[in-house]
């Protein structure tokens, strides 16, 4: 894991234990960023090649990105202040700008809700990507013509021979990482993609048990008691929830679009769900809109 300088000490890695501060300040701003989510920020900084550190001002959570760029270490904000502030944001951007000997810290991920106050700071934003946003009533229900696509494979996924779905238990772990590593090979191999989130999906299987509440839950889907593919994923906000990690066997791809429908399906109290983004990979992108997202949230990054 990657030392933090002596420089830096004031500021913390990003932990387990700090859920309920992390949860409890995006929640108050309202973020939607599927990368802000925090299992998925937890597994991100225990990289071995980069961490997330954090600290309060101004009753904001800066987040930072420590991560080695052309030889030396480099200190970025990986997130906007959070609920923004813009002393906070100016506060941060000194405290990278001093550990960079330079000035030029950026931010890797903004909303474009908060666009408008980062530029009138000076930042210059440029779009990243793309989120697709579903609507989970709709995904439940899967009406109209719009979902025939969805409708379809999932009725051909259930048709698989034994095909069962049921919730993550803590002996699945071994089945699930091992199944992880077959479809990153797969694609890696077969398709040449290098799948670098590999190494927070593993984490997200390995902690399944260790975050609070609804933030996190899991489904598998086991054929003659065989783990071929499972799905995690939780709350986010008061009505948004996160389609974390869904992965099965390459041998059925169709299983991706029943794990997906049955997690929306059975997370009750959600209203909407954010799946990320397709990565600019088509056959994923193919998935994502048969579930007829109502929303695409464009992510910047701002210098």
């Amino acid at each position: 894991m990657l030392d933090i300088p002596e420089q830096l000490a004031a500021l913390r890695r990003l932990a387990i234990k700090d859920q309920a501060r992390i949860v409890g300040a995006a929640s108050a701003a309202e973020l939607s960023a599927w990368r802000s989510y925090f299992p998925y920020l937890y597994g991100y900084a225990r990289g071995g090649s980069r961490t997330l550190l954090w600290e309060i001002e101004d009753d904001a959570v800066c987040l930072y990105i420590l991560r080695p760029r052309n030889g030396m270490l480099r200190l970025d904000l990986y997130l906007a202040p959070f609920p923004f502030s813009a002393r906070a944001l100016r506060h941060a951007q000194d405290r990278a700008n001093d550990f960079n000997r330079s000035s030029s810290c950026e931010i890797v991920w903004v909303e474009e809700a908060q666009r408008p106050a980062i530029e009138s700071l000076g930042f210059r934003t440029q779009l990243r990507e793309s989120e697709y946003i579903y609507d989970a009533r709709q995904v439940r229900s899967m009406d109209g013509p719009s979902f025939a696509r969805l409708r379809r494979n999932v009725g051909k996924a259930q048709r698989i021979s034994d095909v069962s779905l049921r919730d993550y238990q803590a002996q699945d772990e071994v089945a699930c990482l091992a199944l992880l590593r077959n479809w990153r090979d797969a694609l890696r191999d077969g398709k040449g993609v290098d799948v670098k989130s590999h190494t927070y999906m593993s984490r997200c299987v390995r902690n399944a048990f260790a975050f609070d509440g609804d933030l996190l839950r899991g489904t598998v889907a086991l054929v003659d008691e065989r783990v071929v593919g499972f799905c995690f994923g939780g709350r986010m906000g008061q009505s948004l929830g996160n389609l974390f990690v869904c992965v099965s066997n390459h041998n059925m791809p169709l299983l991706g679009y029943l794990l997906r429908q049955d997690f929306v399906a059975r997370s009750e109290g959600i209203a909407r769900f954010n799946d990320a983004s397709d990565a600019g990979r088509e056959g994923v992108a193919l998935v994502k809109r048969a579930f007829n997202p109502v929303a695409m949230l464009p992510l910047y990054r701002a210098r």
